[in-house]
């Protein structure tokens, strides 16, 4: 019994020691995710909790890797609200 116990944990640690290397690898890695696109506002599908309804919303993204500069516009029955921001990335 303690020699298949030993031979089992003989075979057992190189490969717990590839999975921890595999992962400190995955992990360390710095693959930082790219949120570019255009994004929707789908309004019958959406509970805002009570704040004034809007009509519309739509937000887009972009990233060049040094900035990322955010575009958003939301419009309501009254008005049209714009906002152009660009973020630096450090």
């Amino acid at each position: 019994m303690d020699t298949l116990r030993s031979s089992f944990i003989r075979r057992a640690i190189p490969v717990w020691a590839i999975c921890l290397s595999l992962s400190a690898i995955a992990f360390s890695a710095d693959n930082k995710p790219n949120l570019s696109g255009s994004w929707e506002l789908n309004v019958p599908k959406s509970d805002l909790g009570g704040t004034p309804i809007t009509n519309a919303a739509r937000m887009t993204l972009s990233d060049d890797g040094k900035t990322m500069t955010r575009d958003y516009e939301r419009k309501s029955a009254n008005d049209t609200q714009k906002r152009h921001e660009i973020y630096e990335k450090r």
